[in-house]
């Protein structure tokens, strides 16, 4: 896990971290629960700190026209066994368990937090671009992972599997035919117009070519 230095003056609920009077404030207020189980608030705050520092980046790259970023969140552990963490608007809970079984996961926040920043409207399109754009920024872009790491199937709609089966694919897009095209799918899912089109638009091939091709590069990686 990453160990994050906490600020000293740490306020849990008001701020991630209380900053000198001459300092600007943080960009997002993380509130922070753990009051159902609080032998995880160590874990709590370096989440909640991860937040803090990866929240503006991750706008940067997600931001679209007229788009408003939430201000403040809720970062909240429940004593569950059930599950690993699900996200409502700019509400993250977290299943205690699975934190004391996978204690260096707390990257799972950032994907968590990725939900906080999409707010697509109910219907706005595939949940596989969801939470294939949410496990992209996680592993693509924070944990910084190589195409290699990422699985990848010979189902000819395997993109639809979503989570990092799908963030593969968009890294391979990312920096090979259609660059900028995270930016572009999360933009009109926001605004409730996307298209499978968007992938020809950005690729120059339909999406079950553009599959076809990541799957024949990724053959062509393993025979190297």
């Amino acid at each position: 896990m990453r160990h994050l230095l906490l600020a000293a003056g740490c306020v849990l609920g008001v701020m991630a971290f209380a900053p000198a009077a001459d300092e600007p404030k943080p960009f997002i207020r993380v509130n922070l629960d753990t009051s159902e189980v609080p032998e995880l608030e160590t874990w709590g705050k370096e989440a909640q700190e991860l937040i803090v520092e990866w929240y503006p980046r991750m706008v940067n790259l997600l931001g679209s026209e007229n788009y408003q970023p939430a201000r403040e969140m809720g970062l909240k552990f429940r004593n569950s066994k059930e599950g690993v963490a699900h996200t409502i608007k700019d509400q993250i809970t977290v299943s205690s368990q699975w934190v004391k079984d996978h204690p260096e996961d707390v990257g799972l926040v950032i994907h968590e937090m990725v939900h906080v920043i999409q707010a697509y409207p109910p219907r706005s399109g595939p949940g596989w671009i969801t939470e294939g754009v949410a496990d992209y920024l996680r592993y693509a872009v924070y944990e910084g992972r190589p195409l290699s790491w990422f699985p990848s199937s010979a189902d000819p709609k395997g993109f639809t599997k979503g989570y990092n089966m799908t963030a593969g694919f968009f890294l391979w897009l990312e920096n090979g035919p259609a660059p900028g095209i995270v930016a572009k799918l999360n933009a009109h899912m926001r605004q409730g117009t996307y298209k499978e089109s968007l992938f020809e638009e950005a690729g120059g091939k339909p999406l079950l070519d553009l599959w076809q091709d990541y799957l024949s590069h990724r053959r062509q990686m393993r025979s190297r």
